[in-house]
């Protein structure tokens, strides 16, 4: 977004607003962008419906990439089906 400060449009700034449910996956032996940072986010998501997934792997990937997919594959089902719920 152009002549936005990031500071504005960061996650940590802006992941308490969302409106839909949220899944954080990070990879616990992820030396670039520790598994603290994401914890931090946790720590500011107020209301929002946030879930954060920690699973083996690097910054390179997961070590089992089938489980993160399957966390996602999940993650949207149950936000789905709350929609329908809802409706």
């Amino acid at each position: 977004m152009i002549g936005t400060r990031f500071d504005r449009i960061a996650l940590l700034a802006t992941l308490a607003q969302a409106r839909c449910p949220v899944l954080l996956l990070h990879r616990l032996q992820d030396s670039t962008v520790p598994v603290a940072d994401a914890r931090v986010l946790m720590q500011h998501k107020a209301s929002a419906q946030v879930t954060l997934l920690e699973l083996a792997g690097t910054h390179e990937g997961f070590v089992n990439p089938a489980e993160a997919e399957q966390a996602l594959l999940d993650c949207l089902r149950r936000a789905t089906c709350s929609e329908a719920l809802a409706a």
